[in-house]
């Protein structure tokens, strides 16, 4: 038994050697730089986006790298993230190699220091013969500790911090479409579209001209056939309802589409339309409410 342990005892001091280039706070440091590269990898990507979006307004249009690198600000920074990532994948190599080597190192050394650990507890040497053996055991595991935190160090990425760009080509191209759909003007609803304003516009002159007409009928009707009258009114109401319908429709199409109408070719043909229906709009509320106040509401 106390040749065991003599025998420990000289390979520890071995081991120790092993141990030494291994700590926790070297492969914490490794973690920092990785991590310090992947924020700078993220810039650049940043930036990378910036250019698809400037691209993609200016008219180039596609969905790999090779439709972009004819505009210079984006090769320049396609070629900048590119050589970001490729520093971040250097240090995630870097500390997956330090890693893995101090946890080989921890598990080999783990089973001889168990054994001895287990041996020195069952033995029946008095305090004193153990004292030395006992010393060294509590190094080691100290020892032990430290390598072994540093192999865990790793295990502990987050996984955006392993995974980042780990497919290079699928990384970019999901960017490029992401970005170039972002960067596309909206389509504009059907109601604001340059042909359905023309058709609106001339339904709501129609529109006008009825309620105009059934609201003149109902005024002139009103004292010798009033309930002529509201059956006018009555027409004239429903009138009323489907150009609001029409006009409502408009405002809040303009009020959700603003800056998509202010973008669009078609911008005055469109604000033309919702002009000229708001304008109808507002006449017929004028006579409704004129022949309303003279002959009553027609009954619902």
């Amino acid at each position: 038994m106390q040749k065991d342990w003599e025998t420990f005892q000289t390979d520890f001091r071995k081991q120790k050697a092993k141990f030494k280039p291994v700590k926790a706070s070297d492969a914490e440091k490794l973690r920092k730089a990785l991590i310090d590269a992947l924020k700078q990898a993220w810039d650049a990507e940043d930036t990378l986006r910036e250019t698809i979006a400037a691209a993609a307004k200016a008219g180039i249009k596609g969905a790999k790298p090779e439709d972009f690198q004819k505009d210079k600000d984006f090769a320049r920074a396609l070629d900048a993230w590119k050589k970001q990532s490729a520093v971040h994948k250097t240090q995630l190599k870097a500390l997956e190699a330090y890693c893995k080597n101090a946890d080989k190192l921890y598990l080999d050394w783990k089973k001889r220091h168990d054994a001895i650990e287990k041996s020195v507890k069952k033995s029946k040497e008095a305090p004193a013969a153990k004292k030395e053996i006992t010393a060294t055991i509590k190094e080691s595991a100290t020892a032990l500790e430290d390598v072994k935190t540093a192999a865990e160090v790793f295990s502990k990425l987050k996984v955006a911090e392993v995974f980042y760009a780990a497919n290079e080509k699928r990384t970019i191209e999901t960017l490029l479409k992401k970005e170039v759909k972002k960067s596309a003007p909206k389509e504009l609803p059907k109601i604001l579209e340059p042909a359905e304003g023309k058709k609106n516009q001339k339904v709501a002159t129609t529109m006008l001209k009825k309620v105009k007409d059934l609201c003149k009928s109902a005024q002139d009707l009103a004292v010798e056939a009033p309930k002529k009258a509201l059956g006018d009114l009555k027409k004239a109401q429903k009138q009323f309802e489907a150009l609001a319908d029409i006009h409502n429709g408009y405002q809040a199409a303009e009020k959700k589409q603003k800056k998509e109408i202010a973008a669009s070719e078609a911008k005055a043909d469109i604000l033309r339309a919702i002009k000229a229906v708001q304008q109808a709009h507002k006449e017929a509320q004028a006579h409704l409410k004129e022949a309303e106040d003279q002959v009553g509401k027609a009954p619902a």
